[in-house]
């Protein structure tokens, strides 16, 4: 049964001791500190791209090269101010904590499903124009090869300019899969 008053009885209440508190939530099986995520699917073909997706990783199409595409973004470039010490028997290697800023760079990397081989590129900014330059880079180092490129939906690759680029190459598949943000 429910109290008029239910403050009096749950634990923000001054007058439950710790022990109290415990058995109401075990008594009612309440785990207050563990929490279990999830996202909800706003694109109504998530699930057939999804499928598309993972049928290019577990069969890759013979008339071409599957390419899962990535970016990194905000990494700093740092530089120890000092070299460390070396390894000793015994010892842990030492480095000095100190270290000199290079601002920050966006590593853009391609990974060939069926080699395990990484193409990437470091650019000091992340646009649509940097994603453009490393789809070319990767097309030229594919001469000639169909292209099947899975990457997530960030608004770099959904840029004209970039769809321009895949609109004018007979090689290159994009394959779009919806990140839920």
């Amino acid at each position: 049964m429910i109290s008029r008053k239910p403050w009096r009885n749950c634990h923000g209440s001054r007058k439950n001791s710790r022990e109290t508190v415990r058995r109401i939530l075990k008594a009612h099986h309440l785990q207050p500190h563990r929490i279990k995520y999830f996202l909800t699917r706003t694109d109504p073909h998530f699930f057939q791209k999804a499928e598309q997706v993972l049928k290019l990783y577990q069969s890759p199409p013979e008339d071409g090269v599957v390419i899962c595409v990535d970016e990194r973004t905000g990494i700093q470039a740092l530089e120890r101010k000092h070299p460390g010490l070396h390894m000793l028997p015994g010892h842990c290697q030492k480095q000095e904590f100190e270290y000199k800023r290079h601002g920050t760079f966006c590593l853009i990397a391609g990974l060939n499903i069926a080699t395990g081989k990484v193409f990437g590129q470091c650019y000091e900014r992340h646009t649509n124009v940097e994603f453009r330059d490393f789809l070319e880079k990767l097309l030229a180092s594919f001469a000639n090869q169909k292209l099947y490129i899975i990457l997530d939906n960030l608004k770099t690759h959904l840029n004209s300019n970039v769809q321009e680029l895949v609109a004018c190459q007979l090689f290159i598949s994009l394959y779009l899969i919806v990140v839920l943000s």
